[in-house]
């Protein structure tokens, strides 16, 4: 008889995994069967994270974003996680954050960031994405042009790198959204058209110019899309027009520009604020606040692309989107809350 002893393996889709002994023998295919079909337990839920305590750090007086709904962007590169937010009372500039390295929540003032006297328009938000080791954000100004900059530190940027004038979308509205499939060199690009309220994917090969889809048949959506790029598709979700604020989802395909329905919930979320989405250790995670008077940040998982199975609801509140941002094996959500940039480490 054999004996196989089970050990707990950190970080794999299998937490528990068997072995036996090397001078014991497995008489039959049947009893090893059985011995694994015993000792390997699903890691449906083993992976999740847990959200801490929201750390408070850099303080900013009008954080950009429609009234009520603040957000912040954020990405990891280099070492640092950076964040950017539009600031000012009447006049909005882009202003760069970066935290003290890794999952430090701290957050701490850089610089400041326009073009040619261009300014943020007062109902954005700025997105991020890395690629290839450079930074890259996106940002609409006052009269609905969009652009695309980037930058290798954080603190020194090239630009604009794309506008309107070379495909980007103009009369959008809310916060732009990025995400980046770095083996094809490829940015994505989500905007809600300010006009029909129905979403809009741009797709842009770094040198070229980029092309855009408006999918005019699709449910309308309230704020823009959140996105993230997961195996070989591009996931978007959105909280829906309509008085029910539900959570809808889409699959795009990059090489048709083809937008799928994808139904992982139904109305059983809802949020008052877009959501959004990010890939850690190969899941999706997709983070939102809840419609309620709590404003509680939520995050849904998906393990396969199929439903979104796992639930958590840390308990503190936010005063608009979440923005996660994974570093490592751990995520940050940073977000605004009071007057201030704020951060719960997830791991």
């Amino acid at each position: 008889m054999s004996i196989y002893s089970c050990q707990k393996q950190k970080g794999s889709f299998f937490p528990i995994l068997c072995s036996s002994p090397h001078n014991l023998h497995v008489k039959s295919l049947k009893v090893l069967v059985l011995v694994l079909a015993t000792c390997i337990v699903p890691a449906a839920f083993g992976q999740a994270l847990t959200w801490g305590t929201p750390q408070f750090s850099y303080g900013a007086s009008t954080p950009g974003g429609v009234a009520g709904r603040p957000s912040v962007g954020g990405y990891y590169l280099g070492g640092f996680v950076y964040g950017a937010i539009s600031q000012g009372s009447t006049t909005q500039y882009l202003l760069t954050v970066k935290n003290g390295g890794g999952a430090n929540p701290i957050f701490s003032n850089l610089s400041n960031v326009y073009y040619g006297g261009f300014i943020v328009a007062s109902n954005t938000t700025p997105a991020m994405t890395v690629m290839n080791g450079r930074l890259y954000m996106a940002y609409t100004i006052p009269n609905g042009t969009n652009y695309i900059i980037s930058s290798l530190d954080g603190i020194n940027w090239t630009g604009p790198a794309v506008d309107t004038a070379n495909g980007l979308p103009a009369g959008t509205q809310y916060n732009p959204s990025l995400t980046s499939d770095p083996s094809t060199n490829t940015i994505y690009a989500a905007y809600a058209n300010g006009t029909t309220h129905t979403p809009i994917v741009c797709k842009w090969v770094v040198g070229t110019n980029p092309t855009c889809n408006q999918y005019y048949s699709l449910r309308t959506e309230n704020f823009n899309p959140g996105i993230a790029f997961w195996q070989g598709l591009v996931y978007l979700g959105y909280a829906d027009r309509g008085d029910n604020h539900c959570l809808y989802f889409y699959k795009y395909t990059p090489s048709t520009a083809a937008m799928t329905n994808w139904m992982p919930i139904g109305c059983s979320e809802q949020t008052s604020a877009g959501p959004s989405l990010a890939v850690r250790n190969n899941w999706l995670y997709v983070g939102f606040r809840s419609n309620d008077s709590s404003a509680k940040f939520t995050v849904r998982v998906s393990t396969d692309g199929v439903g979104l199975a796992y639930r958590q609801q840390p308990g503190f509140s936010m005063d608009g989107y979440p923005q996660l941002v994974t570093v490592g094996t751990t995520m940050l959500n940073v977000f605004a809350r009071s007057g201030y940039i704020s951060t719960s480490v997830g791991q």
